[in-house]
Formats: C-alpha cells, structure tokens, sequence
C-alpha cells in the first residue's frame, strides 16, 4: 500500500471520528446506519442474521459525544432486533429464531455496557488531559519530553514561543530530528552545514548526556536549557528565557568598569563607603 493511500485512510478515519464525535453528527450518522442495518435485516431471512449486524450500531457509540448516546444506541439497536423479527421472513424454526434474537439482545447490551464504561474513561482521561495541557500552558519556563526513541510526548506554550515555532509544526509524536533540523535551518545553531549540526546533538541525546547550558538564537533571545535523563531513556528539557537578567548583568558590568575607569583617572584620592561600612572605591594620588 501507498504512503499516499496509507494518507488518505487516516484522513478518511479522522474526518469520520470527527463528524460522529459532534453532537450534530452522531445524529445524522446514527440513522442513516440504523436504516441500513434493518433494511439488511428485512431482506435475509429469519435466522441468518439473527440481528447481530445491531452490534454495529452500539459500536459507533465508541465515538458518541457522551456515554448516554450509547445507551440510546442499545435501546435502538434492541427495537430494531425485535422490530426485524416481526417482518422478516421466515427461514427456521420458531424455538432456533428466538433463541437466536435472545442473544443478540444479549450481545447487544453486553456490547452497549463495554462501549459506555470506555467511553466514560476515555472521557476522563480526555479532561485530565486537557486539565495537564492547561495547566503546562501557564508555566512560564519552556519544556519538552521526548521518550528513548527521541519522539516528541508532550511540550507547552512556553516551548512554542522560545524558538518562535510556526503554528501547528510541534505535534506528539514527532521524531526529536525533525525539529533539530528546523532549528538548524533557521540558524539556531551558528553557521555549519545542518546535518553536521544535527548530528552533534544527537549524539548527546544518543549518549545520555545531562547538561546545562546558555545558547543566544538569532533574534538575540537568551535562554538556558537544562537536560536531565530519566531511568527509561527518556529526557526533559527546560528552557527559561533569561535575556533580561544579562543585559541587566551587561549594563550593571559596564557601569562597574566604566566607575572603575573613572576613578582611575581622578587627579585627587578619595575613599567612598556605603552606610554598611563596605568600601565602595579607592583613589590616592601621590604628591
């Protein structure tokens, strides 16, 4: 199979989970399905389906919006099973006929009761989820986790903002390499030919380094970046925008020196203390 084919079948399965997921959606997909599944049911015999093709229903409620939808899949797919065996025609005995729509109910809602407690937990790791991510989001230190293959598991706002990545480009399960390479390209790294660059941070990556280090990106951001390794092969990475406190660090630098200069250069001596007591500064002239 293609990489083109292999594409449009994940978009195909997304857009599909997409339109069901939504309110408006499942409500339209939902009888549309039902009114296939029965019109199949009317036109084969009683006893072949048996009113199994039903469970098909109750399986959309995987991606029912809220748990009770699938509960209301259960009641529609059991109507339409008993619904079934009123028209369709008849193909085996009674005693086989019943017994045979007995277990599909059952398989119905056995099915009906595992898709609602999924769809409950998926619920409720979707809303820790969206709790963590918000939470992440107000952090105002960058960070990344990759795990020991170097793919991308989870990063925040902060992480986006330092490097000024384009919108949409970070995404969960992309390789650590892809993003080495963007930054190269924009230059993050200094001049040199991009997979040489590349490679040299890999190979930190590859040999477990932990690490603290300042980098200056090209639009004069300072940030320190500090890698620590976890047991599994996995790493953190946290950034923290530090271009404030050195240039305040280069002018306070620069006033000291050019204090220094200045008393240097006076013709007279003097001794300057603050009100702790501390010396600030020293000139002496000999005469």
């Amino acid at each position: 199979m293609g990489a083109s084919t292999v594409k449009s079948t994940g978009l195909i399965k997304h857009q599909f989970r997409k339109t069901v997921g939504s309110e408006t959606g499942f409500f339209v997909v939902l009888p549309l399905m039902a009114a296939v599944i029965f019109a199949f049911d009317l036109t084969m015999p009683l006893g072949i389906a048996a009113g199994i093709p039903y469970i098909a229903l109750v399986l959309l409620g995987v991606w029912a919006p809220w748990s009770h939808h699938i509960l209301t899949l259960g009641l529609v797919a059991s109507i339409l099973t008993i619904t079934g065996f009123l028209f369709s025609s008849e193909n085996s005995a009674l005693w086989i006929v019943l017994t045979n729509r007995g277990l599909a109910l059952f398989a119905i809602w056995s099915v009906t009761l595992v898709a609602t407690l999924v769809n409950r937990e998926r619920t409720a790791l979707e809303e820790k989820t969206n709790l963590l991510t918000t939470s992440f989001d107000t952090i105002s230190q960058a960070f990344s986790v990759f795990d020991a293959t170097d793919t991308l598991i989870a990063f925040n706002r902060a992480y986006e903002k330092i490097f000024d990545f384009p919108p949409g480009f970070l995404r969960p399960g992309m390789p650590h390499e892809e993003i080495l390479r963007w930054r190269a390209n924009a230059g993050h790294f200094g001049d040199g030919n991009v997979e040489d660059l590349i490679n040299a941070r890999m190979n930190d990556i590859n040999h477990g380094r932990e690490f603290s280090r300042e980098r200056t990106l090209p639009n004069g951001l300072i940030y320190s970046l500090q890698r620590r390794m976890m047991p599994d092969g996995s790493y953190v990475n946290t950034l923290s925008d530090i271009t404030s406190y050195r240039r305040v660090q280069q002018v306070a630098a620069e006033k000291s020196a050019f204090l220094e200069t200045t008393i240097k250069t006076m013709a007279h001596g003097f001794v300057a203390y603050c009100p702790s007591s501390y010396k600030l500064g020293q000139s002496s002239v000999r005469a």
